[in-house]
């Protein structure tokens, strides 16, 4: 497969339920990245454009998103926007299901 533990890290999140922005954001930062938001980003725009990741956000049901690549980043970064409401609200609302792929590829034992 290729991919660094953190990515199978990340993506085993979603053999359990979706991974959630907030999450991914939180691996990075537990991975002493200097950007975190700016690295699930990306990390994320890579896994979707692999066909590994669909993105969507959560109201009351996941309804998935259809852009990828320059116009996923574009659309995540406005999702992500600051709430001064609900400062927390955007991270946890913003989510990824595993494509059928994905499952495939990510080893029982790694699954959590």
């Amino acid at each position: 497969m290729g991919e660094s533990p953190l990515d199978m890290q990340i993506l085993s999140l979603g053999c359990r339920d979706w991974i959630l922005f907030g999450e991914v954001e939180q691996r990075f930062r537990d991975a002493h990245s200097l950007s975190p938001r700016e690295d699930a980003i990306a990390w994320i725009v890579r896994f979707a454009h692999q066909g590994w990741l669909i993105a969507g956000n959560y109201d009351g049901q996941f309804i998935p998103w259809t852009e990828t690549g320059k116009n996923l980043e574009l659309k995540m970064r406005w999702w992500l926007r600051a709430d001064p409401v609900d400062p927390l609200g955007p991270g946890m609302t913003l989510m990824f299901e595993l494509t059928k792929s994905a499952r495939e590829a990510i080893p029982n034992q790694q699954r959590f």
